[in-house]
C-alpha cells in the first residue's frame, strides 16, 4: 500500500537571495526577479548540480527514473531558495 510517506524528498541544499522585485507579491504578480551574490550563487549552482548528479543515476529507461524531478522551493519570507531531490 502506497502512503505519503512513501515518495521522499531529500535536500540537495539551499541558499539565500539579497532581494526580490518585486518587494510584495500580489495575486496578478507574474514575474520575480531574485538577486543572488555571487557566495550565494555558488551555494545555490552546488545544490543544483548535486540534484542532477543524484537524477542522473537513476535508471531513465524505467518508469520511475523518468519520474524523478528536481523541485526548487522559495521561501519570499526568509528569502532562501532550497533545491528538492525528488526519489522515485
Amino acid at each position: 500500500m502506497a502512503s505519503s510517506q512513501s515518495k521522499k524528498t531529500k535536500g540537495c541544499g539551499s541558499c539565500n537571495f539579497d532581494s526580490m522585485s518585486p518587494r510584495s507579491l500580489l495575486s496578478n504578480t507574474k514575474v520575480v526577479k531574485l538577486k543572488l551574490g555571487f557566495e550565494e550563487a555558488l551555494k545555490l549552482k552546488v545544490a543544483m548540480d548535486e540534484c542532477v548528479m543524484r537524477l542522473n543515476q537513476y535508471n531513465r529507461a524505467s518508469s520511475a527514473g523518468r519520474k524523478a524531478v528536481m523541485e526548487m522551493v522559495v521561501y519570499f519570507d526568509k528569502k532562501r531558495i532550497q533545491v528538492l531531490g525528488d526519489r522515485p
